[in-house]
């Protein structure tokens, strides 16, 4: 098993064997130890600023209702296209 410094200090990546192992130690399941890195890095993000969050917002409602008018639009050709077949 690599050292865990080499781990923590990413010169080294884990097998699964070693995730495992980790899990098992800790007393946890593996996914978990990913889990815990990936809320420590947005417990990081949360310092971006309110401008930056809301910018991100507005960007993330734009895609949505594009998304939503695109599935809107496939939807209606097909029912189009459903009722064109019907005798």
């Amino acid at each position: 098993m690599p050292y865990l410094a080499d781990i923590e200090r990413r010169r080294t990546w884990v097998s699964d064997k070693t995730l495992q192992s980790l899990a098992d130690a800790l007393n946890l399941e593996p996914y978990e130890l990913i889990c815990a890195n990936m809320e420590n890095k947005k417990e990081k993000s949360r310092g971006q600023s309110k401008e930056s969050r809301k910018q991100m917002a507005e960007v993330v409602t734009g895609k949505k209702e594009i998304l939503r008018k695109t599935v809107e639009n496939v939807m209606e050709d097909l029912i189009l296209e459903l009722v064109k077949k019907v005798p």
